[in-house]
């Protein structure tokens, strides 16, 4: 899981490592969920149009970071990816 804002530079400088990991992972199953923090679903639209396609699992956290989910996973800034194994255990924070 990797939450995020196109507005957050540090969040666009993990786009390559993040597209690489999808590359290279991708018949290991493995995937990513980006969670966005934005202010409106059609930043990321634009963002992935203009700039980075990011071929994975998306969705919107409206409320950004008062949305239950970030809370719930104690983002308190971005990047903040998290890394869940296939049973659903979180291996890494």
């Amino acid at each position: 899981m990797d939450f995020w804002a196109t507005w957050c530079g540090p969040c666009s400088g993990e786009m390559p490592h993040l597209h690489a990991a999808c590359e290279r992972f991708k018949d290991r199953n493995f995937t990513i969920l980006s969670l966005s923090l934005d202010r409106r679903p059609a930043h990321v639209a634009v963002f992935r149009e203009k700039h980075w396609p990011m071929p994975w699992l998306h969705a919107f956290l409206a409320g950004g970071f008062e949305n239950e989910l970030a809370q719930r996973f104690d983002v308190l800034g971005i990047p903040r990816p998290i890394l869940v194994g296939p049973s659903g255990i979180i291996v890494e924070l």
